[in-house]
């Protein structure tokens, strides 16, 4: 979360810094094909960019990624995913507490068959946002990775 927090939160006014912020969090731009593709809008976006943080054997690595916005799509879109481990519960709820969903009300579902995610919409820097967090299980948040996700129009 500390990343997310760092380069999509404190980017999202002007996401063309983000490598900066991500090369500082001492991340380093990898080829996307090698990597996760972010979420579903994100993953055949042309242009898409991926960052990876090693951190030696049986750690994992974590990913962070940006999808800018191109022609026929006028979104841009920034995640991480976070080491296995890293509970998706304990991200979502630090995620609410700091960008507080409107009157609370967020959208829940299932993603990739088993997965589940919950999103909402904020205004930050003046536009809407919409956050989300996903996991692998989505009757366990607690288990396996998280997939933290800004998507910003740029309309």
């Amino acid at each position: 979360m500390p990343v997310f927090l760092a380069s999509c939160m404190a980017d999202a006014g002007d996401l063309q810094r983000l490598p900066g912020s991500l090369a500082r969090a001492g991340m380093v731009e990898i080829d996307p094909a090698n990597g996760p593709s972010g979420p579903m809008a994100a993953a055949g976006a042309p242009g898409r960019r991926l960052w990876s943080a090693r951190r030696g054997p049986g750690k994992g690595d974590a990913f962070a990624g940006y999808a800018p916005a191109s022609a026929g799509r006028p979104l841009e879109i920034c995640w991480t995913v976070s080491r296995p481990g890293r509970s998706a519960a304990n991200m979502l709820t630090e995620l609410k507490r700091l960008f507080p969903p409107p009157q609370g009300v967020t959208e829940t579902g299932t993603t990739a068959f088993y997965g589940g995610y919950e999103r909402w919409s904020v205004v930050l820097h003046g536009k809407v946002i919409v956050l989300g967090v996903d996991w692998a299980i989505q009757a366990n948040p607690e288990q396996g990775t998280g997939l933290l996700y800004l998507v910003k129009s740029t309309q």
